[in-house]
């Protein structure tokens, strides 16, 4: 039986009420870090517990439902800004190890300030619940929640719903590239380093590859200083790799965005015989506070160490840590090893 959920309005204040069940936990560490503003876009909560039992109060005065407020006509200008405090928020939530699956992705459960269109989530700080949402889901049918302004040019909608016809996996990077592309001026068009793709000049992420683009400066004249005599000494070299368990294949993890999956011109590595994965299944991202796995709302799904990785959710990765993409297994192995230079 799914926890029971409702709204309480009382005068001069609203609340939506969650229900506990006997034998759920509630996260206190998660509770204290909301309550204190960790993370802006949750909506604090206030706990009463009675014998075994326990309710949620999340105080949601001068909020509105995402629902309600696009029954208005929404211009382009209303749609980004809608879009880039959703994007935000679940980068802010991956970034903060929070689990998605606890927040309530539909559009009668989030919320927004009418004011400055502030973008709030309900998270259930609850161990082992599943608020049954889905990112891909969420995003996907936005268009469908909104009602357009017929007064300006509307081409930036069908290039949104684009996104969801040319690819069967789905990023966050996917909507930041566009959110760049409809609301830069013209820019000069190049080519991604990595896949070759048309982009505009001073985008961040390929669109196609989700390869992060070095925009480079115009070159620097460097000071000419004497050539210094060269020493060869032994150094380790921190370049991780995956190791594919069943022809113990290396594979070098070269991109800070490192994507894997069966089409070859989508991926840095491509495994082509191989149907049950993902034309993008999964990447992994290099940061400077680690390695992270993050599934791409594959169909078969990526484990780490054979938990499942939850969709568009960045979950650190050590070394000697075994993944599974649908059903194929890699090592991770962070140090690949020493070289002389």
């Amino acid at each position: 039986m799914k926890n029971k959920i409702k709204l309480l309005v009382e005068p001069g204040s609203s609340k939506l009420v969650f229900f506990g069940k006997k034998g759920q936990q509630i996260s206190e560490s998660e509770v204290h870090d909301i309550n204190n503003g960790e993370i802006p876009c949750l909506i604090k909560l206030d706990v009463e517990k009675k014998k075994s039992k326990f309710k949620l109060f999340f105080n949601i005065n001068d909020l509105c439902t995402l629902e309600e407020f696009l029954e208005d006509p929404v211009k382009k200008k209303t749609f980004s800004k809608i879009l880039y405090e959703m994007t935000s928020a679940i980068e802010k939530l991956n970034d903060a190890n929070y689990n998605l699956q606890r927040i309530f992705l539909s559009y009668d459960k989030v919320f927004i300030s009418a004011a400055t269109h502030e973008i709030f989530f309900i998270y259930i700080p609850v161990q082992g619940f599943d608020a049954g949402g889905n990112i891909h889901d969420f995003f996907h049918s936005l268009v469908q929640q909104c009602k357009f302004s017929g007064k300006e040019n509307n081409d930036y909608v069908k290039e949104y719903v684009q996104i969801f016809n040319d690819s069967a996996s789905f990023s966050i990077f996917d909507v930041k590239a566009y959110l760049e592309r409809i609301n830069s001026k013209p820019k000069k068009i190049i080519n991604c380093p990595f896949c070759g793709a048309e982009v505009a000049q001073g985008t961040t992420y390929c669109p196609e590859c989700a390869h992060k683009i070095e925009n480079e400066e115009e070159p620097k004249p460097k000071p000419v200083s004497k050539p210094k005599p060269q020493v060869q000494t032994e150094s380790r070299i921190i370049e991780p790799i995956l190791i594919r368990n069943i022809n113990h294949e290396v594979i070098r993890i070269t991109a800070q965005v490192f994507i894997i999956g069966r089409q070859p011109d989508a991926c840095h590595y491509c495994i082509s015989d191989n149907q049950m994965l993902g034309r993008k299944h999964a990447c992994i991202i290099s940061r400077e506070r680690g390695y992270f796995v993050m599934d791409l709302n594959s169909t078969n799904k990526t484990f780490l160490n054979g938990s499942v990785v939850a969709p568009a959710t960045e979950i650190e990765i050590n070394d000697g840590d075994e993944l599974t993409f649908a059903n194929e297994k890699f090592t991770f192995i962070e140090n690949s090893g020493t070289v002389m230079f």
